[in-house]
This record gives C-alpha cells, sequence and structure tokens, in this order.
C-alpha cells in the first residue's frame, strides 16, 4: 500500500506500509467520502461537475439525474455486440449520475492514498495521521478485530482502533513514544465507549 503525501506543489513524501494478516485475510471493499478521496485533485472535482452540468442540459441525461435522486437507483442498460450480450454494471446510462453517486455515496477507497501529514502535532518523526490509520483499517479489518502494530511509536493506530471499534495490541521499544502513544489511546478512549484497561 503506497501512501502520497503532498507537502508542497513541488515536493511529494511516498511511504509504503506493509500490511500482514493470520490465516486468510482479505481486502475489504470500503467506500471514502468523494472529498476526501479526491481532496487533493480539484481539477478532477471541476471535470466531474461539469460533465453533470454538461449532462444536465441534455433531456435523457437529465431525467436520470431525477430518476436516480428519486429512487437511489441507477438504471442499468443492456448492449448486444457480436452477438454476445452483456449486461455489465460499468454500462449505464448515464456517466453523470454515476459521478452524482459516488459524490453522494462515496468512492471506492483505492491502494495509493493521498494524505497530509499533521506535522502541527507530530509526536514521531514518521507519525501517520490517524485518519490514514482509520481507512487502513477499514480495508483489512472488521469491527471487533484485534489489531497488532509491532512499531506502534506514537499510538495513530491504536487512536485509530479505538474510534472505529477495533481492538488493540501495540509495542514499542522507546519508552518516550510508549508514553506518547498510551496517553493518546487513553485519552481517546476517554472520549467514546472503548475499555482501555481491556
Amino acid at each position: 500500500m503506497l501512501l502520497s503525501s503532498p507537502c508542497n506543489n513541488l515536493s511529494r513524501i511516498h511511504e509504503t506500509i506493509s500490511i500482514h494478516t493470520k490465516k486468510s485475510g482479505c481486502i475489504r471493499k470500503c467506500k471514502v467520502p468523494y472529498v476526501e478521496q479526491k481532496a487533493h485533485d480539484i481539477d478532477s472535482i471541476i471535470g466531474d461537475i461539469k460533465t453533470i452540468k454538461n449532462k444536465i442540459k441534455k433531456e435523457a441525461g437529465f431525467k436520470a439525474i431525477i430518476d436516480f435522486l428519486k429512487t437511489g437507483k441507477i438504471n442499468k442498460k443492456s448492449y448486444q455486440g457480436h452477438k454476445i450480450t452483456n449486461s455489465l454494471e460499468a454500462v449505464y446510462n448515464d456517466t453523470a449520475v454515476i459521478m452524482l453517486r459516488s459524490m453522494m455515496e462515496g468512492m471506492r477507497e483505492k491502494s495509493i492514498m493521498p494524505v497530509y501529514p499533521a506535522h502541527y502535532d507530530s509526536h514521531h518523526p514518521t507519525q501517520k495521521p490517524v485518519r490514514l490509520a482509520e481507512r487502513i483499517l477499514a480495508l483489512i479489518s472488521d469491527p471487533g478485530d484485534t489489531i497488532y502494530d509491532p512499531f506502534m511509536g506514537s499510538g495513530s493506530f491504536g487512536v485509530a482502533c479505538v474510534n472505529i471499534g477495533r481492538k488493540y495490541i501495540g509495542s514499542e521499544m522507546k519508552e518516550e513514544y510508549y508514553d506518547v502513544a498510551y496517553k493518546r489511546i487513553k485519552e481517546a478512549t476517554a472520549q467514546g465507549t472503548f475499555d482501555f484497561e481491556s
């Protein structure tokens, strides 16, 4: 999994996170809010809005969008080519409806996650944003699962576990970082119903 952290317009820091699972682990299909997924690509957002605007001008496009807003469903259409009938989810009456749905319901998580690091609240040289940890954990675990973090650093994954209902076990060699992680995770549990001691 590659994380892209845009520092400014000129440079990016890329970091790879390795994830291991017991038994038969799998990557879940998760959705991320549209704005969160595209926040670093304003040109893409503008393009999506222009596509919707152009399709709304046509009667069929306008009708498809109104139908979607009323029913919450996208009308699929079948097509026939070379005597083979295909009914693919990717073939819809209107691409603008797909974009509108992703804006309302979220977009599928991707393997490259552009995020801004929280330098203003950094306790560790390679600290990960808690929201990034939540997104990664949603891909690989279900609520109630136990996550082991052998390099817990400042505890971002521990805080994320508290926030999204996972059990957490962490270890850290440096006592100063362990103390920071312990404090952050305990503060996160105080805001929710998570049992810190267990």
